[in-house]
């Protein structure tokens, strides 16, 4: 169970980093909120990120500019 927990975190963490600052602004979201979130509340921070912030970022990124 850690090692799912873990994967999932950095998993989490590997995709907020990894993507631009644009598409953060585009989606009207804080990057920097969320890597904190995803660093301290650890895997419930992952699962609010996949569930509340990479929807609207996948979104904004194939909605053209």
């Amino acid at each position: 169970m850690f090692i799912v927990a873990f994967a999932l975190w950095l998993w989490s963490l590997i995709d907020a980093l990894g993507r631009s600052d644009t598409e953060w602004r585009n989606a009207d979201q804080s990057k920097i909120t969320w890597v904190v979130v995803i660093v301290v509340v650890g895997p419930i921070g992952s699962i609010l990120y996949f569930a509340m912030a990479r929807p609207k970022l996948t979104s904004a990124s194939s909605t053209p500019a």
